[in-house]
């Protein structure tokens, strides 16, 4: 997965857990618009080419990610089986 197949994703997830080889996990976002984010002061990162740079929720902080590093990216929504238009929810979690 290159750059902006990275980015794209991200765009169309917006909340998203990125997995990463060898292990370990982000709750990311590439949306910096909402007023928390915002609130944030940015400290610069290093800008590499291969480099994204993403909101950690997890982290509470802009983080830079090399994308040769992740193994994965799903959509949060997903993994809490957020319920979608037209969709029932379970009565069993």
């Amino acid at each position: 997965m290159n750059k902006f197949q990275s980015l794209k994703i991200l765009e169309n997830n917006g909340d998203s857990v990125i997995n990463f080889k060898g292990g370990g996990a982000v709750v990311a976002t590439t949306d910096f618009s909402t007023p928390y984010i915002r609130s944030k002061r940015f400290t610069k990162l290093p800008r590499e080419k291969n480099t994204i740079l993403v909101w950690d929720w997890s982290g509470d902080s802009f983080k830079a990610i090399d994308v040769a590093t992740i193994k994965n990216i799903k959509p949060l929504s997903d993994i809490l089986r957020n319920v979608t238009d037209g969709e029932e929810r379970h009565k069993s979690w």
